[in-house]
């Protein structure tokens, strides 16, 4: 994660993260807690969440001087998300069934249980409402609404692990581990319709949305082709990307999809 000219790259086994700085030709190394797992960046008040997985805390990071807190969070944080709107960070406790939402402006914590197993969130920043995966046998997505800390919960299929927003549409995707489905959800009705992404085995890892042109791109480490998804029609169709493709992220300024290969090597897609 970056801010404009900066990147911030954890480093689980060192319990660090390196700040590159002027396209890395400056670095630091910035010491964090256990087992560094995910991280968010508020550009805006140019500070930055580490969640440390092993001991139950998030580490903030202030962008101009590299000085730490430690906040304390619940059992087993693993994903944390940001809605800039409102300087509200949202922290996954797998193990506590809980969400930790931690204030921006004085790092005070409050916490809100979900499902069993929290796993990926996401935030719509429009609507103000954060989605909670829940990893678990039942499947389900629980939603927070930002305003209250009210919850609702949205039945889905089995063990859900991956969840993205496009806050234009508040249209919710929702992928499984090694399954070729997704469910989408209508953030306002919350009600879902479910997509068939592949037949074969499906390994995702990472899912992109051009907010632009309604488009939704699925990686899969176990097929040489890109999953696309068209937002309107809820289309499915596949783009030849290489073998064992990682991760995918969209540039909204070129509208180019980059995708990276197990290998090493990265694929440019033009929309």
């Amino acid at each position: 994660m970056s801010l404009p000219g900066n990147a911030y790259v954890i480093d689980s086994n060192g319990n660090a993260v390196t700040a590159l700085y002027g396209q890395g030709k400056k670095r630091a190394t910035i010491p964090v807690g256990n087992s560094p797992y995910s991280i968010v960046v508020n550009s805006l008040t140019n500070k930055i969440y580490v969640a440390n997985a092993l001991d139950n805390t998030v580490t903030m990071i202030d962008g101009a001087t590299n000085a730490t807190t430690t906040i304390p969070v619940g059992n087993r944080p693993v994903r944390v998300a940001l809605n800039p709107n409102t300087n509200k960070i949202y922290v996954s406790n797998m193990f506590a069934g809980t969400v930790t939402i931690i204030d921006g402006d004085t790092n005070l914590t409050t916490d809100v249980p979900v499902g069993s197993t929290p796993y990926n969130l996401a935030v719509n920043p429009v609507t103000d409402e954060i989605y909670v995966i829940n990893n678990n046998v039942a499947g389900s997505v629980t939603v927070i609404d930002g305003r209250t800390n009210s919850t609702s919960v949205v039945p889905v299929d089995q063990q859900p692990v991956i969840v993205a927003i496009n806050p234009i549409t508040n249209k919710v995707y929702v992928t499984y581990d090694l399954r070729g489905e997704m469910t989408v959800i209508d953030g306002a009705t919350k009600s879902t319709t479910n997509l068939t992404l592949s037949t074969g085995l499906t390994e995702v890892n990472t899912i992109a949305i051009n907010e632009v042109t309604n488009t939704i791109y699925v990686d899969n480490l176990q097929s040489e082709d890109l999953i696309v998804i068209d937002g309107a029609t809820n289309q499915v169709g596949l783009q030849h990307v290489g073998p064992n493709a990682t991760g995918v992220c969209v540039d909204l300024a070129t509208n180019s999809v980059y995708v990276s290969l197990d290998g090493g090597t990265v694929t440019i897609v033009r929309e």
